[in-house]
């Protein structure tokens, strides 16, 4: 009973240890005001560094960003759509990743909803259909600083 008392303590402490040795410290760069980036679950990569935010064109809106977005993922342009994401998106998941699940879940329409404008920020949700998948919802945020809109995150989730 002891054996098995003693294997287990020591199962916990190295669980302990490893989970504490992963934290990542990052203070150099400018990250602070972004949420952590997730780790890949086991089989799967880690995510790429995505580089600066997504600042759209001049004169570009936030529904024609996401216009061409939904243009570019229903005409399976799959590396354009990943470079379209906002930054904060493209950290959750490789471009690997994102170009393998996207062509596995080709979109067959969507719709833009009305958009809600509150200071400078606007959110734009996204209605489409993913054939077997059903219908899904993508809400898509903006913020404007100095003239130029950045896109900030996406969500999506299916419909209902």
């Amino acid at each position: 009973m002891k054996k098995y008392f003693l294997i287990a303590l020591i199962a916990v402490v190295a669980i302990v240890v490893v989970a504490c040795g992963n934290t990542d410290d990052k203070a150099d760069d400018n990250t602070s005001s972004q949420q952590p980036q997730e780790q890949a679950p086991p089989g799967q990569s880690p995510p790429a560094d995505v580089g600066p935010p997504t600042v759209l064109e001049d004169g570009t809106t936030p529904e024609e960003h996401v216009s061409e977005y939904f243009d570019a993922y229903k005409a399976q342009k799959l590396e354009e759509a990943f470079d379209m994401q906002p930054a904060e998106t493209k950290a959750k998941q490789s471009k690997e990743e994102f170009l393998s699940l996207r062509k596995g879940m080709p979109i067959d329409d969507y719709k833009i909803l009305p958009t809600e404008e509150q200071g400078n920020q606007k959110t734009i949700a996204v209605e489409y259909a993913i054939g077997q998948y059903g219908t899904w919802i993508s809400t898509w945020l903006f913020e404007k600083e100095d003239g130029k809109w950045t896109a900030v995150r996406y969500t999506a989730s299916p419909k209902g």
